[in-house]
């Protein structure tokens, strides 16, 4: 199968390649995943420059989430899982840049139908921010959550994963522009930041919940 991998620490053009590997076969609790769509983040080029935390063995597979297609499982899991559209989110993923993966069937989370260009960016920062809406802070309604990046596509999703219906958000931008523009391809939300308004004026497509927001160089 095709795979890209990574043979040095270095800059990416010197470093990743496109090899030709055999195609990995699943441990019996494990499910081998035909890849439709992985992600590409910034702690992926972390790793490539050898600046992350935690650096594999070389040669390594590269990526850490994404979403496939169960095409085979290991001997103590259900054959009823293969074709099921499963997330690749997991500490024990051979890496998403691939045809092929390999994962804990327990760890391939069932999803539905949509996009899979969409479903592959669910893995880490959206399920990360859930989680800290979730478990980690006790939110109440009214509750203030304040988060940085607010030109992520993950920031306009937050609240809408909180628990607490009524919970208001505000977000920091790094925009330096006096006017700026975009259409979030997460949520087609057109907003607008000026340093004098010192919050975004947004128009919707359907109404939905609405997040404050600000730009750090409103004035």
């Amino acid at each position: 199968m095709k795979s890209l991998q990574l043979t040095a620490f270095a800059p990416p053009a010197d470093s990743v390649q496109l090899v030709d590997v055999p195609g990995p076969r699943p441990g019996p609790d494990q499910a081998l995943v035909a890849v439709e769509a992985a992600a590409i983040n910034p702690s992926d080029f972390l790793i490539i420059n050898g600046r992350y935390g935690t650096l594999p063995a070389l040669p390594a597979g590269l990526g850490a989430e994404g979403v496939g297609v169960v095409i085979e499982v290991g001997s103590d899991v259900d054959r009823g899982r293969i074709g099921e559209r499963v997330l690749l989110m997991s500490s024990t993923l051979t890496g998403t840049w691939s045809e092929q993966a390999v994962l804990a069937a327990a760890d391939a989370m069932p999803v539905g139908g949509a996009d899979p260009v969409q479903l592959a960016m669910l893995g880490i920062n959206p399920a990360t921010a859930y989680g800290l809406l979730r478990d980690v802070v006790p939110l109440r309604p009214g509750d203030w959550v304040v988060q940085t990046g607010g030109n992520a596509a993950d920031a306009p999703r937050r609240p809408r994963r909180s628990p607490v219906s009524a919970m208001r958000s505000s977000s920091s931008t790094s925009t330096s522009a006096r006017t700026s523009r975009r259409r979030s391809p997460v949520t087609r939300r057109r907003c607008c930041w000026t340093r004098s308004a010192a919050r975004c004026r947004s128009r919707r497509r359907t109404p939905s919940v609405q997040v404050g927001r600000w730009s750090p160089t409103a004035r």
